[in-house]
């Protein structure tokens, strides 16, 4: 998880910036997380799409906002 919250902030900096290196970063730091095992898949491609979401868009939103925006993409409760 620690190589997504790597990933995540820097993304904020691509989102803040518009530095492309930035997005290239996060987008290799975010492969290579995606790449591990994690014992909460669920929770970790939801943070994954959160961060996409940010590269893409280059906004900054809260869980609770992206959440309200994305209904579908929230994990299941009890994850």
């Amino acid at each position: 998880m620690a190589a997504a919250q790597l990933a995540s902030a820097l993304a904020c900096k691509y989102a803040v910036t518009g530095d492309e290196a930035m997005k290239r970063e996060a987008l290799q730091v975010l492969d290579r997380a995606a790449g591990m095992r994690h014992e909460n898949q669920e929770p970790f491609d939801y943070y994954v799409r959160r961060i996409r979401h940010r590269l893409d868009t280059h906004e900054i939103i809260t869980r609770a906002e992206f959440d309200r925006r994305f209904p579908d993409q929230a994990p299941k409760k009890g994850n």
